[in-house]
């Protein structure tokens, strides 16, 4: 089975969209880790009528940013969550720059690195 999309977008009421009112700030700090409290709906279901696979593709309809002693309470829940999801201890941190070794993938047969 496939992985749920997310569709990009996000509500237009600032009711809805803590994140209208923080642009500044994620502007102003692209790299700080934010957390968010936010409500799913589908959006809607596909199905590849060659292969029968489904996929949903879920909107976000509610976004809220919590501070303070919320979000501390908030990132623990996520640590706690994502270790009994995955078995873990760390999460990944998003702004580590991910390296795909590429030295020696012309050494294999037929292939030529040459043109780097």
């Amino acid at each position: 089975m496939s992985k749920p999309k997310l569709s990009t977008k996000t509500p237009d009421a600032k009711e809805r969209n803590a994140l209208i009112e923080a642009h500044g700030g994620i502007i102003d700090m692209p790299r700080e880790r934010r957390y968010a409290i936010v409500e799913l709906a589908t959006q809607n279901v596909r199905t590849d009528i060659a292969t029968g696979e489904e996929q949903a593709t879920l909107q976000i309809v509610h976004c809220e940013l919590p501070t303070g002693s919320d979000r501390d309470a908030l990132e623990k829940l996520m640590d706690k969550v994502f270790q009994k999801r995955t078995n873990l201890k760390v999460r990944p941190d998003p702004n580590a720059e991910v390296d795909t070794p590429l030295e020696g993938l012309g050494d294999g047969p037929g292939l030529d690195d040459s043109v780097i």
